[in-house]
């Protein structure tokens, strides 16, 4: 039942094909069949008037000679021009097809190729100036990120061993700083992480509390709680140093927009074989009209309007290194009550 079905779409397919080429050719050639009816017509027309003794059998004749002629010659042109047809009813035509395929003795046609030729190279140089400029801006925000760490780390450990007052507050800017400049040279790298993966087996308790450990001056700054839920073997498989940073893009966001003296919630979790990681916060929450963008790059919404230290990078980062690592990233809010931003690994 299914190879019938599948013949007679066949049969289908190639009967529109040839349609579409019959409809191509008769409106290229339409010319030529309306000058020989306009012909026929006048010569009809002339014999008439002139009032020639010519018999109507021999005018029936040489009228249907001519037409076989013009069929014959029509049917001839369609069978020396069907391989350029061909490639017009293509839905997309390729170069290299065309130049192989399509007739050179045929003088439209070879021009025809010709000017495709000579647009692709234009469109091909055009193409790799603009790849040679966007590696070229990669390169430079990677440096320039290299170059503004320095100065940053010898901040810090001049600030290390002064944690009281005005030492502590510059300590919390030197990471922010560094944690911004992590998500610039992370938005110049996103393009080609799938070069830079390493999956091996990870313990997402280990992962998860080095992160929060990684924030601990952050908690500590605005008196948020972390409260760690999981259970002992949630182990999945992905890549070490993107998935901290997920992780740690997300807490950051947490931190940001949660308000003094509250509890963030990580918990892991395992439903139907496949392990998650929740991640709820008490903060301003995101208003339901924002929800379906907050994975947009360069989008800030409704909250990021009122802090402007939000740059609407920061989550389109996660879904794109997410996707790369097969983690489903799953976000709910709900105003002046939080946020749980659930990312869920592959079996």
């Amino acid at each position: 039942m299914v190879t019938a079905w599948n013949v007679c779409r066949g049969v289908r397919l190639n009967l529109v094909k040839e349609f579409v080429m019959l409809r191509i050719f008769l409106k290229q050639h339409r010319s030529y069949i309306i000058v020989y009816v306009l012909n026929f017509i006048l010569i009809s027309y002339l014999v008439f008037v002139t009032g020639a003794a010519i018999d109507d059998r021999l005018i029936s004749y040489a009228g249907l000679l001519s037409f076989v002629l013009l069929v014959l010659f029509l049917v001839w042109r369609f069978w020396q021009m069907r391989p350029l047809y061909e490639e017009l009813s293509k839905s997309v035509m390729q170069l290299e097809d065309m130049k192989v395929n399509l007739p050179k003795k045929d003088a439209v046609t070879a021009q025809f190729v010709q000017y495709m030729d000579q647009q692709y190279k234009v469109g091909r140089e055009a193409l790799l100036e603009a790849e040679a400029n966007n590696e070229q801006w990669r390169l430079l925000i990677i440096n320039w990120v290299h170059h503004m760490r320095s100065p940053i780390n010898g901040l810090r450990l001049a600030l290390e061993n002064k944690r009281e007052g005005a030492y502590y507050e510059l300590l919390l800017e030197c990471d922010r700083l560094d944690q911004q400049l992590d998500t610039i040279l992370n938005l110049a790298r996103v393009s080609s992480i799938a070069s830079d993966l390493v999956i091996e087996e990870l313990d997402l308790n280990d992962v998860l509390k080095t992160a929060i450990n990684n924030h601990k001056r952050q908690f500590i700054y605005k008196q948020i709680t972390p409260a760690f839920k999981s259970i002992t073997d949630a182990y999945v498989y992905s890549d070490r140093k993107w998935l901290t940073f997920i992780i740690e893009q997300l807490l950051r966001n947490a931190l940001k927009f949660s308000r003094m003296n509250s509890v963030m919630t990580c918990t892991v979790t395992r439903t139907d074989g496949a392990i998650s990681l929740i991640i709820t916060d008490q903060g301003v929450g995101i208003p339901a009209s924002d929800l379906p963008r907050v994975f947009e790059l360069y989008f800030t919404g409704y909250n990021g309007r009122h802090n402007k230290s939000s740059t609407g990078i920061g989550l389109y980062l996660v879904k794109q290194v997410a996707t790369e690592l097969n983690i489903k990233v799953c976000i709910e809010s709900e105003e002046q009550v939080g946020t749980r931003i659930t990312l869920t690994f592959p079996q």
